[in-house]
Parts: C-alpha cells; sequence; structure tokens
C-alpha cells in the first residue's frame, strides 16, 4: 500500500511574477500552438512555453537535427530530407 504522509516544506524567499495568465500551454507543436490560439481567441489571457527555439515541433525539427549521425533510422532521414 502507497504511503500517504506528506512532506513538509517552505519557501525562503519570494519569486518574481513575471506574466499571468489563465491558460498556460507546454510545448510549442501544432497542438500547443492550435490550444494557445483557441484559448486567445475565446479571450483568455494566454502564455505558450516553447523549449527550443522555434515553433513547430518535429513538423519544424526535420530540417534541424540529424537522427542519422549515428546511423540510426537512416532509411526514414534520407527520404525525410528529400521533402
Amino acid at each position: 500500500m502507497a504511503s500517504t504522509a506528506t512532506i513538509p516544506y517552505s519557501v525562503s524567499k519570494d519569486i518574481p511574477l513575471i506574466h499571468e495568465a489563465e491558460v498556460i500551454v507546454v510545448g510549442g507543436g501544432p497542438g500547443g500552438i492550435g490550444a494557445a490560439v483557441m484559448a486567445a481567441r475565446e479571450g483568455a489571457r494566454t502564455i505558450l512555453i516553447e523549449r527550443h527555439g522555434y515553433l513547430g515541433g518535429m513538423a519544424s525539427a526535420r530540417g534541424r537535427t540529424s537522427c542519422c549521425s549515428t546511423g540510426f533510422a537512416g532509411t526514414w532521414c534520407t527520404s525525410t530530407r528529400r521533402v
């Protein structure tokens, strides 16, 4: 049976608030972009967070990364470069 004990913690300093939002979307792939746009269109204060320097997720990453450097999935990489 899992333990239900709580772990006490405390915050020793205030963390500054940079932005305030009603909706936070994490991930700038096609789904995240769509979710952020629709939330904003509905009037919600929305923040879209993406860890890379570009939006689009794997749809954009194909031309920016090389999965062939280790020889893994070489056929897949060769076919996607032609697109």
